[in-house]
Formats: structure tokens, C-alpha cells, sequence
């Protein structure tokens, strides 16, 4: 069961965070999962939970990884 799945999967070797922008450059999605997750621990003012928005941001993009969201790009 899983070695069709894998079998499935596009051959990639970058995950990206969304597609080309106006200056036609993707975002990574390990550096834009890093970058969301350092501002959310910044901005963190109102909750006093810097460490549970750090991972938070982090973790956001997880579903970004399926690959239904994958071959919208």
C-alpha cells in the first residue's frame, strides 16, 4: 500500500509555499514555515504564548505537503 503511494507522488526536490510570484521567485516552503513562525513568536504581545506561536507559525503550512495542494501549484 504505501510503496504505491510513494510511487504516486511527484519527483520533487523543493517544496514550495505557494506559486510564482510578480517577480516570478517562489517562497520555500521551509524557509516561509520558519519566517511565519518567527514573526508569530515577535507579534506574540497579546496572549504572553511566544513558544506555542513559534510553533504555531511553524506548523501552519502542514497540509501544504499533500499532494492535492502540490499539483496547484
Amino acid at each position: 500500500m504505501f510503496d504505491r503511494a510513494v510511487k504516486d507522488l511527484p519527483v520533487m526536490k523543493e517544496l514550495y509555499a505557494h506559486s510564482i510570484n510578480s517577480q516570478s521567485q517562489r517562497h520555500r516552503l521551509s524557509d516561509h514555515l520558519k519566517e511565519v513562525a518567527a514573526l508569530s513568536k515577535k507579534y506574540d504581545n497579546k496572549f504572553s504564548a511566544r513558544d506555542r506561536a513559534y510553533w504555531a507559525g511553524l506548523w501552519h503550512g502542514v497540509g501544504d505537503t499533500q499532494l492535492n495542494f502540490l499539483t496547484c501549484l
